[in-house]
């Protein structure tokens, strides 16, 4: 493909976002009622993304608002898998080696009770709750060799009792 066609082709697609956008035009200005409703009533917006909409949502984030006069921290990003690729980064450089078994579906959920134990939303919260598993795990693991079947009722418990997980049970909001 000649650079005159890759460009022809790109211009193709750039004209029919108009086209897609102005057939779910009544969606979207509903979305942005029930976001602006939400947002009155001291709600936030979170942008989730990676790549562009990633980088377009820190942006946002940054500028909507000093240029509408909201709080600081009403509209939040999140990159999608940034820390996690961090994450791995750091694992494989400290076990200098990477091996199949690390991919196990295990692995993900050993870190998704992590953060819901500790806690979403703050940077304490999983950092309470890895610490707070690898305790209950050396804990239960002396007492009994399925030390796994009580970790279900802990999660369980522990969302139903302690929303915020552990940090929002130690360093509480005034709410």
């Amino acid at each position: 493909m000649s650079a005159l066609e890759m460009a022809s082709l790109m211009n193709r697609e750039d004209a029919a976002v108009p086209r897609a956008v102005k057939r779910v035009l009544p969606q979207v200005a509903k979305a942005i009622e029930i976001i602006a409703q939400r947002l009155g009533r001291g709600g936030r917006l979170f942008y989730v993304g990676t790549g562009t909409s990633g980088r377009i949502g820190a942006l946002d984030a940054v500028e909507i608002p000093p240029t509408f006069g909201i709080e600081p921290g009403t509209i939040q990003f999140v990159i999608a898998g940034g820390v996690c690729g961090l994450a791995g980064a750091l694992l494989v450089n400290h076990t200098a080696y990477l091996t199949p078994e690390f991919m196990n579906w295990t692995r993900s959920g050993e870190l998704m009770f992590m953060v819901i134990l500790g806690g979403m939303g703050s940077v304490a919260g999983p950092v309470l709750g890895a610490f707070a598993l690898l305790l209950l795990e050396d804990l239960l693991s002396g007492w009994t060799t399925h030390w796994q079947l009580y970790l279900g009722p802990l999660l369980v418990l522990s969302v139903l009792f302690f929303r915020r997980g552990l940090a929002g049970a130690i360093f509480p909001k005034n709410e």
